[in-house]
């Protein structure tokens, strides 16, 4: 255990007495050219753990410049902009988010913002992710609701998220016959569910 995840339990200890217990929610990260998953996070729509995911994505992702910017387009929550200042830099992102309103819990209108550079509203749009959050609905039983296979421990949770990712990123095939990893050119093949079993 890192530094990181003992100071996120402590702060969970402490802050958030009821934090195991309740709703749970997914943050999830994709890049929207390949569908790679590229991280989650698992818990209280809390300010900790949006900063989670972006701490996870500030060790994965190749660090952004003025030239080389990281682009962002999320929905309206209000913890993203927060969280992404506290890894990156706001002269080296270029955010908009699309914002949903809502009344008496039916959908009224939507809208984009810019939040940090000038990024092309054609581009703020959440269709992605929230196409992949559907099939996550569709191939992960607990997140399908009013059933009794709903998640009971937060961590059970989190790990289905992770094999998922693994047989997203290496084994899932887009219509041209190659994997959000072949795409990035991090793999050569389409992995098997036993090389996923017997890798070290």
């Amino acid at each position: 255990m890192d530094i990181h995840q003992k100071k996120q339990k402590k702060v969970e200890e402490k802050d958030y007495p009821n934090y195991q217990q309740g709703d749970c929610y997914a943050y999830i990260a994709i890049k929207r050219e390949t569908n790679l998953h590229l991280a989650h996070a698992v818990g209280k729509r809390i300010d900790l753990i949006a900063e989670h995911i972006v701490w996870k994505l500030s060790i994965i992702l190749q660090l952004p410049t003025f030239t080389y910017k990281l682009e962002v387009y999320t929905d309206g929550n209000k913890q993203y902009p927060t969280a992404l200042l506290q890894h990156y830099r706001k002269d080296c992102m270029i955010y908009g988010q699309l914002i949903k309103k809502k009344k008496n819990k039916r959908f009224v209108y939507k809208f984009k913002k810019k939040i940090f550079g000038n990024p092309d509203y054609n581009d703020i749009d959440t269709v992605n992710i929230e196409s992949y959050n559907s099939i996550l609905r569709e191939r992960i039983g607990c997140l399908v609701r009013r059933t009794k296979c709903f998640s009971k421990q937060r961590s059970k949770f989190e790990k289905r998220l992770d094999i998922f990712q693994a047989y997203n990123n290496t084994m899932k095939v887009d219509i041209d016959g190659k994997t959000p990893c072949m795409k990035e050119g991090l793999d050569a093949k389409k992995w098997k569910w036993m090389d996923f079993f017997m890798y070290r």
